[in-house]
C-alpha cells in the first residue's frame, strides 16, 4: 500500500502563506492597528494580591486622568461566570480577589496610554 498523496491531503505540505508578503514588508494590518471615530483604548487594574476581600473601590483618581471616559468594576457586571473548562470565575473581580493579576478594574481612556495611566492610579497597598 502506497503512502497518501501529500497534495491530496495537505498533511506533511508547505502551504502558501497568503499574508506573508504584507508580514515581511511590514504593511499587515492586527488588531492594534485598527482606528474608528470616537473608539476608546482598554486598560487593565490587575490585583497585587494574592487573596483579599474588595471592601469598595476608590475610582476618583483614574476618573480625574484627563481623557478617560469610564472606569468598570466587578460591580458594573452581573453575576454572570466564566472560565475555560468549569463556568465559576467573573470576568472583574467581585467581593473579593483570588490570585495576583485578577482584573479589578477597567479603564477606557481616548488613547493607550491614558488608559494605562489611570488603570495604574490609586492607592496601592
Amino acid at each position: 500500500m502506497s503512502p497518501p498523496d501529500t497534495a491530496a491531503t495537505g498533511v506533511g505540505a508547505s502551504l502558501p502563506r497568503l499574508d506573508a508578503r504584507e508580514k515581511v514588508t511590514g504593511r499587515a494590518q492586527y488588531i492594534a492597528d485598527m482606528v474608528r471615530p470616537g473608539m476608546l483604548h482598554a486598560a487593565v487594574h490587575a490585583s497585587p494580591l494574592a487573596h483579599a476581600r474588595i471592601r469598595g473601590y476608590d475610582i476618583a483618581e483614574a476618573l480625574a486622568v484627563p481623557g478617560v471616559a469610564c472606569v468598570l468594576t466587578g460591580d458594573d457586571f452581573p453575576d454572570g461566570r466564566m472560565g475555560a473548562f468549569i463556568k465559576d470565575e467573573p470576568a472583574i473581580a467581585k467581593g473579593k480577589v483570588r490570585y495576583p493579576g485578577e482584573p479589578v478594574a477597567v479603564v477606557a481612556a481616548e488613547d493607550e496610554e491614558t488608559a494605562r495611566r489611570a488603570a495604574r492610579a490609586g492607592p496601592r497597598r
